[in-house]
């Protein structure tokens, strides 16, 4: 009794416990709502239009993350809340211009586009609109992050999840337009993108009038090392985790895409939720101790420490029983996936656990090392997929590969911040 005791007093005392906790029931309803709904959709589409929607969310992810040239992840740190507000208008005016870029190469590209997402004219046109709601979106939440709107992000992500899983389910059982898993995210996340940028109005009519266009390129230039040395670290990682949806679509099949897919969408979309939550309050909580000298060791250690705690069961039961899983949920058609899921349920894990690690590298300046890091896992991973397909002519091969130096490079990154905590831990005391 007392244990359980002491765990409560400790958890009402603690704002960051208490934070990413109310992050984390967001999400967790968030993915009930999917979880629901994921069953349904695999009986309502073929495994060939979750390869295109897959494909559609990968393509138009690489290219909004790095749409901002990556000043949205700044938006936390300066002291200066008119900082920060200069940064997500400097963001928005970087993703504006990818928006106009990504307009101009629908013309260039419509006929390879129209193949791959399966739906014409309407759903090509949608690749920049979606480039351009991603730019916005993720400024926003780095604004709800920096004020601590916790709660408001909670709902806006379960609200997202459902509106999301409405409108995809809607679309093949009312309205049959070609492409809905595709057109359902896309409005729901505008919708979301909307939500914040309201959430968050009385920020904006608060510092406002301290914003004018010399702010901006102050930001611009104070914050230059984001573009200058992690927009390549962070598109290399970006393309290479979206590498294999793109890779096994040109030399496979949009039916084996949309294999990989499901797997990723069953394994990665409930753990990504958690692990941002717990990323953006890290973040945000380690930021504030660097900036006091205080520790962040025992913060980075418990965070892991419970993180993995949360993963390990989940993971050993699917890389016994995945197959048959994935059949008795989804249906016959996606055993496949099922077997893919049993091979990277091992990445998943790490990429679980290493969002702490990965935004120490912002906290400690250490964006350079990072782009060295990625860059070179890029080529590795990309070898990995080449090497299935050319000495063994399997998907599956070119997946254990692609996990196993994905895995190999996690560990890494792991360990490395691990030791630089150490060395910022000797400097303070």
């Amino acid at each position: 009794m007392n244990y359980f005791k002491s765990m409560y007093e400790s958890f009402i005392s603690s704002d960051y416990l208490k934070n990413i906790t109310t992050l984390v029931v967001g999400s967790l309803f968030a993915q009930i709502i999917a979880f629901i709904a994921i069953p349904i959709l695999s009986r309502l589409y073929l495994p060939e239009q979750f390869g295109a929607y897959s494909l559609f969310i990968t393509i138009t992810g690489i290219v909004g993350l790095v749409s901002s040239l990556l000043y949205n992840r700044a938006i936390v740190l300066p002291k200066e809340d008119k900082d920060a507000l200069s940064l997500f208008f400097a963001s928005l005016f970087f993703n504006f211009l990818f928006f106009i870029v990504c307009i101009a190469s629908v013309y260039f590209f419509y006929d390879t586009l129209n193949k791959w997402f399966l739906g014409g004219l309407f759903l090509v046109l949608l690749f920049p609109l979606r480039v351009l709601q991603i730019g916005i979106f993720q400024a926003i939440e780095q604004i709800s992050v920096r004020i601590k709107r916790y709660k408001t992000n909670a709902y806006i992500r379960s609200s997202n999840a459902f509106i999301t899983a409405g409108l995809q389910l809607s679309n093949n059982l009312i309205y049959s337009i070609p492409g809905g898993l595709i057109i359902g995210k896309v409005i729901s996340d505008i919708i979301a993108t909307l939500s914040f940028l309201f959430s968050s109005q009385d920020f904006f009519k608060k510092h406002i009038e301290q914003i004018n266009l010399n702010s901006i390129i102050y930001t611009i230039k104070e914050y230059i090392v984001f573009p200058k040395y992690q927009l390549l670290a962070v598109l290399a990682n970006t393309l290479s985790q979206g590498m294999p949806i793109i890779f096994l679509t040109s030399f496979f099949s949009l039916e084996v895409a949309g294999f990989y897919g499901m797997s990723m969408r069953i394994l990665k979309q409930p753990t990504e939720l958690i692990g941002s939550s717990t990323q953006q309050v890290f973040y945000q909580t380690s930021a504030k101790l660097f900036s006091q000298k205080k520790s962040i060791l025992p913060l980075f250690k418990s965070t892991i420490l419970n993180l993995t705690k949360m993963y390990v069961i989940p993971m050993l039961i699917l890389i016994l029983f995945a197959p048959q899983i994935f059949k008795i949920l989804l249906g016959d058609q996606w055993i496949v996936a099922g077997n893919i899921s049993q091979i990277i349920i091992v990445w998943c894990f790490f990429n679980f656990i290493k969002p702490p690690a990965m935004v120490l590298f912002n906290i400690f300046k250490l964006q350079h090392i990072l782009m060295y890091i990625e860059t070179s896992q890029f080529f590795l991973r990309l070898g990995a997929l080449f090497a299935g397909y050319y000495f063994y002519n399997s998907f599956f091969a070119s997946i254990i590969l692609y996990v196993f130096v994905t895995c190999l490079y996690d560990i890494f990154i792991i360990s490395f911040i691990y030791s630089s905590i150490a060395k910022y831990e000797n400097s303070i005391k």
